[in-house]
C-alpha cells in the first residue's frame, strides 16, 4: 500500500508539472494581451524609439494614412505588437507586424482618425521574438491627433534624392511635386529632368507668381520668375539674375534663400553673398549650410530695378532669410555679424 501511495503522489506530480508546463508553453506561445502590451509601455526598462510619427503629432482630417516607424535595438526583437488607443483608454485596434513599420489599412486609418479628432490617441508599439511571442522584449508610445481643419489646397514641393550629395552630382534626379494630400499615389510630378541646379522656391501668397532658383547660363545667381497657369515654361524672358544688382562691383553673387512677395510683385533674396556648404553622407543629415556674408536685395517686377533694403544692406553683417509680413509692409530677417 505504501509503494502504491508513492506510485500515485510521483504520477500526481509528474501531472503537475506536465501541466505546469504545458500552460507555461501555451502562454509563450500566445501573443501578450493588450493589457500586456499597456503594462510593458508603462514601465521604465521599457526601450523603443518610435521615429515617425513624433510625440503629438498633429494630422489633417484628409490626409493618407502615415507609415509608422520605430527603431528597436533589442537583442531578439523580430515581431512587434500595434495597439491603438482612445484618450479614454477604449482599443481602436491592434495588429501584429514583422518589421519596424506598419502602415493603417484606409479603413483602420480612417477609425484612428475618427476616434482622435481633437483629443489624443494613443499608439503603443511592443516588441517580442516570433518564437516566444508572450514576452515583451521592448515597447514605446506616441500620442497623436487629428485636427478637424482640412488642409483644403495643394501642395509643391521638391523631392531630392539623399544624400544631397547625389542630387549636386545629377540634377536630373530631382522632381517636383504638385496636389492635394489625400491622392494614395501621392502628387503627380510636375517638372522633373532639369538640366540645371533648382532649389528654392516660393509663392505669393495669391498664388500667381513662382519664384525658383535656377543655375541657368553658368550664372549662379540667375532666378526664375513665373505667372502660375496650368502650363508654364520658363525661358529667358522670366530669368533675372540677382549678380546684376551693382554689378560693376565685381563681388559673386549666388542670390540665396529668395522670397516672392505676397502680392508677387516684388522678391527679396540675400545678395553680395558667400556661404558654407559641406556634404555629409548621411541620410538624415546630408547637407551641412549657412550663409556668413550677404545684404538683402528687392527686386520690382513692374520697374524692373533692384535695390538694397535700408537697414539689411551693412556689408559688416549677414542679412539673410528674409520673410514677408501677410500684407507685404514689413519684413523679417536673420542678422549676425558677417564671418570673414
Amino acid at each position: 500500500m505504501r509503494v502504491a501511495r508513492r506510485s500515485v503522489l510521483v504520477v500526481a506530480a509528474v501531472m503537475s508539472v506536465a501541466l505546469v508546463a504545458s500552460m507555461f508553453l501555451a502562454g509563450c506561445d500566445r501573443a501578450p494581451t493588450t493589457p500586456e502590451v499597456i503594462a510593458a509601455a508603462d514601465t521604465a526598462a521599457a526601450r523603443l524609439q518610435i521615429t515617425y510619427p513624433q510625440e503629438g503629432a498633429l494630422f489633417p482630417p484628409e490626409i493618407v494614412a502615415p507609415t509608422f516607424l520605430w527603431e528597436d535595438k533589442t537583442a531578439g526583437a523580430d515581431r512587434w505588437n500595434v495597439v491603438v488607443r482612445d484618450d479614454s483608454g477604449a482599443e481602436v485596434l491592434r495588429e501584429v507586424v514583422d518589421a519596424p513599420r506598419w502602415r493603417p489599412s484606409a479603413e483602420r486609418w480612417k477609425q484612428i482618425k475618427e476616434r482622435s479628432a481633437e483629443r489624443d490617441a494613443e499608439v503603443i508599439v511592443a516588441g517580442a521574438n516570433h518564437a516566444s511571442p508572450g514576452s515583451v522584449l521592448s515597447s514605446g508610445r506616441v500620442r497623436i491627433r487629428t485636427s478637424r481643419d482640412p488642409v483644403g489646397d495643394s501642395l509643391f514641393y521638391r523631392e531630392v534624392p539623399l544624400p544631397f550629395l547625389t542630387a549636386v552630382q545629377d540634377p536630373s534626379k530631382i522632381r517636383w511635386r504638385y496636389g492635394t494630400i489625400d491622392q494614395e499615389s501621392g502628387p503627380p510630378i510636375v517638372l522633373q529632368n532639369l538640366p540645371v541646379c533648382g532649389n528654392c522656391h516660393s509663392f505669393a501668397d495669391n498664388g500667381s507668381v513662382l519664384g525658383l532658383d535656377v543655375d541657368y547660363g553658368n550664372d549662379k545667381g540667375a532666378y526664375g520668375i513665373m505667372p502660375v497657369a496650368n502650363h508654364m515654361v520658363m525661358d529667358d524672358e522670366k530669368i533675372i539674375t540677382w549678380a546684376d544688382y551693382k554689378r560693376e562691383d565685381g563681388e559673386l553673387t549666388f542670390g540665396l534663400l529668395s522670397r516672392v512677395s505676397p502680392t508677387g510683385r516684388y522678391v527679396i533674396s540675400t545678395v553680395k553673398d558667400r556661404s558654407v556648404f559641406v556634404a555629409i553622407p548621411d541620410l538624415m543629415i546630408s547637407q551641412l549650410f549657412f550663409p556668413i556674408k550677404g545684404i538683402l536685395v528687392v527686386y520690382d517686377r513692374e520697374t524692373k530695378t533692384y535695390a538694397a533694403l535700408p537697414g539689411a544692406d551693412d556689408p559688416q553683417y549677414v542679412q539673410t532669410n528674409a520673410v514677408w509680413s501677410p500684407d507685404g509692409k514689413e519684413i523679417v530677417f536673420a542678422r549676425a555679424k558677417a564671418h570673414r
